[in-house]
């Protein structure tokens, strides 16, 4: 009797073939109903911590330009690749680095200066030449100043473009007659010409202005040996859809200008790859001008320079949802499951920097309504809705 009581308990412990599959059809079920879900969280997880992180770059650099009173840029490194292993233009940030922005170059020597001159001779003075012996580091050193750096001029705060990089030429010295080699830097007028403008050109072409002028050279930042970050892995910076004011996508390589109607360009010409994008934060902390490159048919490059006319709005979002190079606005507005873009996910985020008071927050997207599906600039400005009314609270 004992025997068969004990064999009787053996048996009660264990499971049937039937109970093992009943238990495992319903874990079956449970995973394919909490799986996709708890995906979405973990996605959207990801692309919060991707704005924190891009906030919080942006105010060490912020940071760090107040601290050493010197201007400190946020440069958001453009990813470069194509199918076939070559370099291509994408219009997603994965990096995010700090850059330096060096002191004004004044010369070789203290004293330093240069006469204005009219190499055009239109009437305008619109260039400096400076003695070799005194910037022999602007003829020497290739690349030292280029196109879209700044230069000022004498007393006057008033910052001029430079046009070219700088070449020698002989000049005669308006005081001694004698022939002397110089540096021709030449610049740009602003229009009108506001405090400071330079005084108009006197006698014929290439007449030199009899008075000697300092000057200070403004020159584009450049990246440091600080520490770049990484946004976690599938996020990024959607640079098709950032830019300033309440629908500017001037990040977007579909609106770098190109000399070329081939958009984009062909890969063996190499202009493919656009650059990064530069925001500048001054000793103040506020965020004084912006850098992107420009691409050529002929290849060549610079840098076209301009300052924040508005709120300075980064979309942090998908990797998978980032459009081709090549924009189409109508693909851009679908809310199809598998061809969402990031501009239609209402689970992504937006990095504002406000660029009046260096002001940075992060705000949540909202969701497409049926009135901004019309066009992509309506779209875009009621999903920076949020992200602007965000800068009246605290920043982070």
């Amino acid at each position: 009797m004992k025997s068969r009581m004990t064999s009787q308990s053996r048996r009660s412990l264990g499971f049937t073939l039937v109970e093992l599959l009943i238990v495992m059809g319903i874990m079956v079920i449970l995973a394919a109903v909490t799986l996709p879900s708890l995906k979405s969280l973990l996605s959207g997880q990801k692309v919060s911590e991707a704005a924190r992180i891009v906030s919080t770059y942006a105010e060490n650099c912020k940071a760090r330009a107040v601290t050493t009173g010197r201007p400190v840029s946020l440069i958001l490194e453009r990813a470069s690749y194509s199918a076939d292993g070559g370099l291509g233009s994408t219009n997603m940030c994965l990096r995010l680095s700090m850059g330096d922005v060096f002191p004004a170059y004044q010369g070789d020597y203290a004293s330093a200066s240069g006469w204005l001159s009219d190499p055009d001779g239109d009437g305008v003075l619109d260039a400096l030449d400076i003695p070799i012996a005194e910037a022999a580091t602007l003829a020497e050193v290739t690349g030292f100043v280029e196109a879209q750096d700044l230069i000022e001029i004498g007393v006057s705060r008033q910052r001029y473009l430079i046009r070219e990089a700088p070449t020698t030429w002989t000049v005669t010295d308006p005081v001694s007659g004698t022939s002397i080699p110089v540096v021709r830097v030449k610049f740009m007028l602003e229009l009108p010409r506001d405090e400071g403008g330079l005084p108009t050109a006197r006698g014929a072409n290439n007449a030199l202005s009899q008075q000697r002028f300092p000057f200070r050279i403004y020159r584009k930042p450049s990246k440091s040996m600080a520490g770049s970050v990484r946004l976690p892995r599938g996020t990024c910076i959607d640079l098709h859809m950032s830019g300033l004011g309440p629908a500017g996508r001037q990040f977007s390589s579909d609106m770098i200008s190109l000399s070329s109607d081939t958009y984009p360009p062909d890969v063996s010409t190499g202009n493919w790859d656009y650059g990064p994008i530069y925001i500048i934060f001054g000793p103040t902390g506020q965020a004084e001008t912006w850098y992107r490159q420009q691409r050529f048919s002929d290849g060549s490059t610079t840098f076209a320079r301009g300052r924040p006319g508005g709120l300075i709005h980064l979309l942090i979002g998908r990797t998978e949802q980032v459009a081709s190079p090549r924009f189409d606005s109508v693909a851009a507005m679908s809310a199809a499951e598998g061809s969402l873009s990031n501009i239609m996910d209402a689970e992504n985020s937006w990095v504002t920097i406000n660029p009046y008071t260096g002001g940075i927050s992060s705000s949540s997207m909202p969701a497409p309504s049926a009135a901004t599906m019309s066009s992509i600039d309506a779209r875009v400005i009621e999903a920076r809705t949020l992200a602007t009314n965000a800068l009246s609270e605290p920043t982070l």
